[in-house]
């Protein structure tokens, strides 16, 4: 398809910035969820400024300290994402922008049903806490994440790598009820079996717990229950957890290795989406 000269305008303008910079359209949508400035003292720093520095650490994995001198001070940047964090500006950014994409594929804005895995992988040389995987050699850290049908993020929570994944099933699944109240079920693998865990994971967010084995031979039955559940149309069950994957490892400061004082993985969503 040729390109045609609102393309080329648009291209043009991405040139001139970093990739991983917002656009106009990507920055109206968040715009009312920022605080607004204060009206004493000395003139704040942008918020878009301070976004983009931020996405722009999150794509390329590099120290604060070693942010490029076209963006504002890396402690400006840094204590205006502790605020943002602390304050879960962040969180509500990410679930309007998978509220926005679910109504873009034809679904519900709010999902009824979560796919649960976890993920062990390195740390860095900063420290924090910590633990070993003997099963795949790991020395790490462990993201929980919880996904709907189509791959988009709902909660991720972060612990050291030898907590089992069953044990972090409850409280994952707590806050995934306290965000979206109309989830009913939760799919899992078999690191999730056990009666206790799926039995206290109930207890604690009302979410039944239903796992899938490879070996299942009533996958297509709960494959079924799933699109029912979710208006699904692709009946894959694997395919959402390693669309996120994709879409950490493509942040490096996120994706292959935690730091201590690691971005919170959800902000790889803003980006990604």
């Amino acid at each position: 398809m040729p390109w045609n000269e609102a393309d080329r305008e648009r291209y043009n303008i991405v040139r001139e910035r970093y990739t991983s910079d917002l656009s106009d359209e990507e920055y109206a949508l968040i715009e009312p969820l920022l605080p607004q400035p204060k009206r004493r003292g000395r003139k704040p720093t942008p918020a878009r400024t301070i976004l983009n520095a931020i996405f722009y650490l999150a794509r390329c994995a590099c120290p604060w300290r070693y942010m490029p001198k076209d963006f504002p001070p890396y402690t400006t940047v840094q204590n205006r994402f502790y605020q943002l964090r602390d304050s879960g500006i962040l969180t509500q950014i990410i679930c309007l922008l998978v509220q926005n994409a679910r109504e873009q594929a034809g679904r519900e804005a709010a999902p009824t049903a979560v796919i649960v895995d976890a993920q062990s992988v390195k740390t860095a040389e900063s420290g924090g806490p910590r633990g070993y995987v003997a099963g795949k050699k790991v020395k790490g850290r462990k993201r929980h994440i919880a996904v709907d049908t189509l791959g988009l993020p709902t909660e991720c929570q972060i612990t050291p790598a030898d907590v089992q994944d069953r044990d972090a099933l409850a409280p994952i699944l707590r806050s995934v009820k306290r965000k979206s109240p109309w989830v009913k079920v939760a799919f899992a693998d078999g690191g999730y079996n056990g009666d206790e865990a799926q039995r206290a994971a109930f207890e604690a967010s009302r979410i039944e717990v239903v796992v899938v084995k490879r070996t299942d031979k009533k996958n297509q039955r709960l494959r079924r229950s799933t699109e029912a559940m979710d208006r699904r149309t692709d009946p894959r069950l694997d395919q959402p957890l390693p669309q996120i994957s994709k879409r950490l490892r493509g942040h490096n400061r996120i994706g292959p290795r935690l730091d201590a004082n690691c971005l919170h993985c959800d902000t790889a969503a803003p980006t990604g989406l």
